[in-house]
């Protein structure tokens, strides 16, 4: 009764008390379906908020991140997940969200700024930058250890996909106001061959290479 006066936690209800919130309600429900074992003997999930939370209660949550990201469902349960930062496989799970991202629909936009330069004639001079946009930005709420991650797998073998989730990453850690650690921009660096190499993530913003340099402590203005 306490509780319920002074803390708004809970209110009163036929049977006795319940949660104001339904997250508090499934998170501690989550908590218990993971502590008794039953979560482990799911053979089918739900993907909603409560097998979200159980995931991140899981000593390991890559397999129930690759099945979400498999299902057609699947995608709120997955932000909910990174947005929590759970234990999980980075390396598979960057494989997951690249092979989900390959899919036709999930590209929806992608340019590489290829210019011809004439002299007698036309030669292709390397783009220095790509624009484009993903169907969903969910990658935005990772971590940074597991945006870092991910966008050194987007360094090689580049491709237009990995080419704007790496943008998506870029960004989100420019955002931040963070930068990229030391060997992920050493390997961005010699993907993308120029510290001036910009990502134009349409509706989002654009960022260069050069904003999220961990050399350079300043912060320039973010464009949008």
């Amino acid at each position: 009764m306490e509780t319920a006066r002074f803390y708004g936690i809970l209110v009163p209800c036929e049977e006795g008390y319940e949660f104001v919130h339904r997250t508090l309600h499934d998170f501690l429900a989550a908590q218990f379906w993971v502590e008794t074992g039953e979560f482990a003997k799911v053979e089918k999930y739900e993907w909603n908020a409560r097998t979200a939370y159980a995931a991140c209660r899981m000593h390991d949550a890559t397999e129930i991140i690759e099945a979400a990201l498999a299902s057609d469902d699947g995608l709120p349960a997955v932000a909910e997940i990174l947005a929590n930062s759970p234990s999980f496989e980075i390396p598979r799970i960057s494989e997951a969200i690249i092979q989900y991202f390959s899919k036709p629909t999930q590209l929806l936009r992608h340019s590489d700024g290829l210019k011809l330069k004439r002299i007698e004639m036309a030669i292709p001079t390397a783009p220095t930058r790509v624009t484009g946009s993903l169907k969903s930005d969910f990658i935005r709420l990772g971590s940074p250890r597991f945006l870092n991650r991910l966008l050194e797998r987007c360094c090689s073998p580049r491709k237009e996909v990995t080419d704007i989730i790496a943008g998506y990453c870029m960004l989100e850690i420019f955002v931040r106001g963070q930068k990229l650690e030391f060997l992920t921009y050493e390997k961005a660096i010699k993907a993308f061959s120029s510290d001036r190499f910009t990502f134009d993530i349409v509706g989002i913003g654009q960022v260069q290479l050069g904003f999220v340099n961990p050399n350079q402590p300043k912060r320039p203005i973010l464009k949008f």
